[in-house]
Parts: structure tokens; C-alpha cells; sequence
């Protein structure tokens, strides 16, 4: 059994056990609510797509800019239907006011970045991260690549000798900034062929209920204490 130790002293078990293995009984009624996933990221990354796909639904070529949508998606959860609020943000500038107010009682954040775009992943380092630090400082982070397709087409062309450009993130520097920022592993996706999707929030599902044990816990800590003055 692979354990991850994560900050703030909760571990995820991955590739183990599958999402709807996990004990939800032996957490705190807080657990019966909604999971709660905030994705963000530059806009068109690929984000919405992202959460489309996971929600069952196609994939489009055409870029509708997001300003804020609120997804219910149902998971299967220790062997039950569990809904998840999936929380799709804007990422342009003119909603850094905004943005934050999708951010309280977030279980887990996906940082996004687009394979074909190095400064979105950039940001991710220089903006993203700062940003959810500040607002909440504990929550675990998963960083994805969008556009995973882009990479694999790059490789069958370049295996038939084609001259192509080179995609704009390489896949090791996503995974050293990765490892500096979180400490979840990198996973790149592809909603248009629906490649990794499904590891994509199974990974974010085991980071929050890990989180959301550990919120628990300090609550029931801080109960025994009170009642042992009293």
C-alpha cells in the first residue's frame, strides 16, 4: 500500500484502494456534506472541459469563457453515490475580486495549466499557488495538465520524422514544479480523448476526504479539551 505523505500531517493512500473503498462512516457527520472542488487555473487551459468530461458530458472545440459555475457531480464513495461541488472559476485578471469568494470550505484545489502554453504553468508558481495560500493556507492542491493530447500527437508526428513544434510545457518541468508546490502527484489529462479524467478526481477525492478526516479530528481534539476544563 503506497502512502503520500501530504502537508500538514494527513496522508492519501494512492494506488491502493479505489475511491469508493474509502471509509466515509468513520468520519464526522461534516462528512455527510458535499465534497467541495475548486479548479482554476489561466483561462483556456482547458478547465471547464476538464469538469465536463468528468460530469459525463462531450467535448468541445469552441473556447466560452467562464465567469463562475458551480458543477453537482456524483461519485461513488465507499461503495455509495456521494455528490461533489465542483466549483469552476475564471482565471482573468478582472475577476481576482471575485474569484476568492468560490474558495471557503474548499476540500481540495486542481491547478490547472495547458500542455500547449508555458505560461499558464508559470502562473501556477507565480500566482495560483500564492493565491489559494493566502486564502486557505492547509488545503491540499493537485497540479493537472490540460491538453494531454497535444503532447501525444507531438510524439507520433515526431516518430514519423515530421517537422513539429515542440509542446510548450515539458512534462519534467511540470513534474519539478509539482513537486515543489504540492505534494500530490502531477497528472496530465486529455478531455478530448478522456484520458486520465477519472484519475484526475479520484486523486482529488482521497486528498479531501483526507483533509476533511483531519478538519474533524482537530474539531473532536478541541471538544475533549473543553471538556476536560469544564
Amino acid at each position: 500500500m503506497d502512502m503520500l505523505e501530504c502537508g500538514g500531517g494527513y496522508k492519501v493512500i494512492l494506488n491502493s484502494l479505489p475511491v469508493q473503498h474509502i471509509r466515509l462512516d468513520i468520519f464526522q457527520p461534516s462528512m455527510k456534506k458535499n465534497l467541495k472542488i475548486v479548479v482554476v487555473g489561466d483561462g483556456s487551459c482547458g478547465k471547464t472541459s476538464l469538469i465536463v468530461a468528468q460530469a459525463g458530458g462531450g467535448f468541445t472545440e469552441q473556447y466560452t469563457p467562464t465567469a463562475f459555475d458551480d458543477y453537482a457531480i456524483e461519485s461513488l464513495v465507499n461503495g455509495k453515490p456521494k455528490m461533489l461541488t465542483v466549483c469552476d472559476t475564471a482565471g482573468e485578471e478582472e475577476f481576482n475580486s471575485l474569484r476568492p469568494l468560490s474558495y471557503p470550505d474548499a476540500d481540495v484545489f486542481i491547478v490547472c495549466y495547458s500542455v500547449e502554453r508555458a505560461e499558464s504553468m508559470k502562473h501556477i508558481r507565480e500566482r495560483w499557488i500564492p493565491e489559494i495560500r493566502h486564502f486557505c493556507p492547509n488545503v491540499p492542491v493537485l497540479i493537472v495538465g490540460n491538453k494531454k493530447d497535444i503532447r501525444s500527437d507531438i510524439g507520433r508526428k515526431s516518430s514519423r520524422s515530421e517537422n513539429v513544434e515542440p509542446a510548450a510545457v515539458e512534462l519534467e518541468d511540470a513534474e519539478a514544479l509539482a513537486r515543489e508546490v504540492s505534494s500530490l502527484p502531477l497528472i496530465e489529462c486529455s478531455a478530448k480523448q478522456r484520458e486520465n479524467i477519472r484519475l484526475v478526481f479520484d486523486t482529488a477525492i482521497r486528498a479531501a476526504v483526507a483533509y476533511r478526516s483531519r478538519r474533524s479530528n482537530k474539531v473532536i481534539q478541541s471538544i475533549m479539551k473543553l471538556k476536560l476544563v469544564f
